[in-house]
């Protein structure tokens, strides 16, 4: 008895390196072969909401706590509007890893209507369940962003305007932001606003607009809501404007955009495109926007310019005529 198990013995371990030995030499090969079972463990994480902040009108954009599944995440059965029982969801989109914007049939009313997202929803481990399946509040918080950068015309670089979108739903007094410019070296100057003057020259609306025009450029077709007084063209091939809530370079910054090779720290994410006289760079109303869609008449141009990934490249359309 002990000859035969000690010959078993044998057997298994020459087994076992026979296994490792042919295991080694296919994959020092380019022979396919069955890779090792994977296994997926339950992760010790657990994925929670963190936030539901409304974007647009009608958009929330869910903060989850994990990275998303790729499917479960971007069901639009898996989120539900509460307390509004005439809003369906129509779309779900990731924004990032673990952002997911929710799109509704009709206006969202923050502090009133309420999402609440499924079990169903799964973080990119395939495993982990969302936990917060109860009715989460929708917030608004300030949401100001550049909606559309022209940066000269032929002949006529100074005539250039920076147009901003209110994106929560509540007006906001833009007296004490500041505009700054950037040019191909990186160099920050900040221009003073000239508002203009009537009692809400320097408020923008919930969901509203506020156009900045540089003081040169007079026959812009309407009343810009401020101005500045252009030095050469501020908005330059390779710059870079942003708006703040300081004089400061770099500081307290809103939201910022940048153009071709503008050095680092003068854009977000990637750089848009150097723009063609008369052309304008807009802002999305939704990640699959295209420049038609937000164009007057198009069918995002009434939804905002809310898009925002930190991503100049991805979050702008060209427009070749600005309105």
């Amino acid at each position: 008895m002990k000859t035969y198990k000690k010959k078993i013995k044998t057997i298994l371990q020459k087994s076992v390196i026979c296994f490792v030995a042919l295991s080694t030499i296919l994959s020092m090969t380019s022979i396919p072969y069955l890779s090792p079972l994977k296994i997926k463990t339950a992760q010790a994480t657990t994925l929670t909401i963190l936030v539901v902040e409304q974007v647009n009108p009608s958009a929330v954009e869910v903060i989850f706590s994990e990275a998303m599944d790729e499917t479960t995440s971007q069901t639009p059965g898996n989120y539900t509007f509460t307390n509004n029982p005439a809003l369906t969801v129509v779309d779900a989109v990731k924004q990032g890893p673990n952002i997911v914007r929710v799109v509704a049939s009709g206006a969202i009313t923050a502090g009133v209507t309420t999402l609440t997202v499924s079990a169903d929803v799964l973080a990119d481990d395939d495993i982990t369940h969302n936990t917060t399946t109860d009715a989460q509040a929708i917030v608004n918080p300030v949401r100001v962003k550049i909606s559309e950068v022209m940066t000269g015309l032929n002949g006529a670089t100074n005539k250039e305007f920076i147009e901003l979108y209110n994106a929560g739903d509540q007006a906001i007094d833009l007296s004490g932001y500041k505009l700054h410019f950037r040019d191909d070296s990186g160099t920050d100057t900040n221009r003073t606003l000239d508002f203009a003057s009537n009692s809400a020259s320097d408020t923008i609306p919930a969901y509203g607009f506020f156009l900045i025009a540089s003081s040169q450029y007079t026959d812009i077709g309407t009343t810009p809501d401020a101005t500045y007084t252009a030095e050469s063209n501020d908005l330059a091939d390779n710059g870079s404007v942003y708006l703040s809530a300081s004089e400061t370079a770099l500081t307290n910054v809103i939201d910022m955009v940048g153009f071709g090779d503008q050095p680092s720290n003068g854009y977000e994410g990637t750089a848009v495109a150097n723009l063609s006289a008369g052309q304008s760079i807009e802002r999305k109303a939704f990640g699959g926007s295209q420049a038609v869609d937000m164009a007057v008449g198009g069918m995002d141009s009434g939804m905002g310019n809310g898009w925002d990934t930190n991503g100049n490249n991805f979050d702008f359309v060209i427009q070749s005529s600005p309105s």
